[in-house]
């Protein structure tokens, strides 16, 4: 016992030291991943989050990666959260790169905004909404998702928990990238967004938003499934300029372009429940703006809920089922059709107005008898 003790005095003194090293060699390690952490440099590098949190950098789509920087840029974003007692909020994500080609420096500014908050209450404010989101190119989000996506556009209907003022709230989100150089300013779609991402980002910013708001659904909001293919859709939005006949634009009988404008239509596919036709008018060295839309929505609760409080309680004319209100601009019919009735809406521009044959009203029963016969429903509207 008295050899031995010295020996294990010696080991365990060695094994103190040991032990010591090692915990100074991990504390230095600890604090230099703390710095690095704090720095934003390194294995712990922290990435930016923007639209409230809701996305992150490099998280997917080429617009919050390296991939929208071609030959460096920069990315900032500005943002105003939504909360309980205020829901409403705002966010915006740009990114601004140059090239330079055949000795012409083009700067191009690619933004991402997005809106929270309720559906406008004014019914000309809510007919300019709908003309802007509801778009005959747009896909209905898969899954039965109460939204649509476009190639530079997004919007998503949040459940009744979320309205607002007695109005649905939504989540739009709008993209516009912008060229100018000395030649002139040239506007187009957002190169490193495709449809996918816009309903992936919209989606991520609503279920952000709804929680900032204090009424988000227990299950998050995601895509459990793809966009159809062109195969799977029957036949895809088709597009076309000016007024085919004899059909008349987007297959209504009479409904006609109007003069002096190029036009362009479009008109979704083999969805049933949701059926939109719009049309652009592309003025020579002008704007696009919006000049026509014909929309027929059933069995989709929180779609048709965006057209509440837009049409009368009346019946909307003889022979003619439901209630509403038909004009010559504008025209919302609500009609009986399975568990949850169909809906029925048609706004046009003056130019269009005065091309309808015979007129904007019978153009609107045109549309409303396919509409409700595409969508198993029973006749509403009297044949022309």
């Amino acid at each position: 016992m008295s050899e031995e003790a010295p020996r294990e005095g010696r080991r365990g003194a060695w094994v103190r030291r040991y032990r010591k090293g090692v915990i100074g060699g991990v504390a230095l390690v600890l604090a230099a991943g703390a710095g690095c952490w704090a720095g934003g440099v390194g294995p712990f590098a922290e990435k930016d989050r923007y639209c409230w949190g809701a996305w992150e950098q490099d998280s997917g789509p080429g617009f919050l990666g390296k991939q929208a920087f071609s030959g460096g840029g920069t990315r900032t974003a500005t943002s105003a959260a939504p909360s309980a007692g205020s829901p409403r909020g705002t966010c915006t994500v740009t990114v601004r790169t140059s090239s330079t080609a055949s000795g012409e420096t083009i700067r191009y500014e690619d933004v991402v905004s997005v809106g929270y908050g309720p559906v406008p209450g004014p019914a000309a404010e809510r007919a300019a909404w709908l003309g802007e989101f509801l778009q005959g190119s747009a896909e209905r989000l898969p899954g039965d998702l109460p939204g649509l996506a476009d190639a530079d556009r997004g919007m998503l209907v949040l459940p009744k928990e979320c309205d607002v003022e007695g109005r649905p709230a939504a989540v739009t989100l709008r993209t516009r990238s912008t060229g100018v150089s000395a030649s002139g300013t040239s506007h187009s779609i957002v190169a490193t967004l495709g449809t996918g991402d816009i309903a992936k980002m919209l989606l991520a910013a609503a279920g952000r938003g709804m929680r900032e708001a204090g009424c988000a659904p227990a299950g998050a909001l995601r895509l459990k499934t793809p966009f159809p293919t062109p195969e799977q859709d029957g036949h895809k939005a088709r597009t076309a300029e000016s007024s085919p006949f004899p059909q008349g634009v987007c297959e209504i009988t009479g409904l006609r372009a109007g003069e002096g404008e190029a036009y362009v239509w479009n008109q979704t596919g083999g969805d049933r429940r949701l059926q939109i036709c719009s049309v652009t008018a592309a003025p020579r060295g002008g704007e696009p703006r919006a000049a026509g839309q014909f929309v027929a929505v059933s069995g989709l609760p929180r779609l048709q809920a965006l057209f509440d409080g837009m049409g009368g309680e009346a019946a909307p004319g003889p022979g003619r089922r439901g209630k509403g209100t038909i004009g010559a601009r504008s025209a919302l019919v609500r009609a009986g059709c399975g568990e949850g009735g169909i809906v029925f809406f048609q706004q046009l521009d003056a130019a269009m107005a005065r091309a309808a044959s015979p007129g904007p009203e019978q153009v609107f029963a045109n549309g409303v008898r396919a509409a409700a016969a595409r969508a198993g429903c029973a006749p509403v509207a009297p044949a022309g």
